[in-house]
């Protein structure tokens, strides 16, 4: 079963196969920053590691993180958009801390 892990806290949640790192974060009560759910807005950009096999980006996601000027390698991703489908991910949710998207889109 695959597993999420939000840092700074080093807490660990199960999932069920395809299930979207936001929605993880809400459910267990993690404090992460986010604001429409739907790619459109940036706020829920995340950094991401580990040995996890993560859903493709989507074409919403990849044209608003390019708008962004954020990493397009799948290194940072949006949490409303990111499937984990195996393996163990790593979410660094300090990563929102070095960005603002109001500062980044017009």
């Amino acid at each position: 079963m695959p597993q999420i892990t939000f840092l700074p806290g080093n807490e660990t949640f199960e999932v069920n196969e395809g299930f979207k790192i936001l929605v993880c974060a809400v459910r267990n009560k993690i404090s992460i920053q986010y604001g429409c759910g739907s790619a459109r807005c940036g706020t829920c950009g995340v950094k991401i590691t580990g040995d996890c096999v993560l859903s493709e980006l989507t074409a919403a996601e990849t044209e608003l993180l390019e708008k962004m000027g954020l990493p397009l390698d799948g290194t940072v991703r949006l949490a409303c958009q990111t499937k984990i489908l195996s393996g163990s991910a790593v979410v660094d949710l300090d990563y929102q801390l070095t960005y603002s998207p109001d500062d980044r889109l017009d």
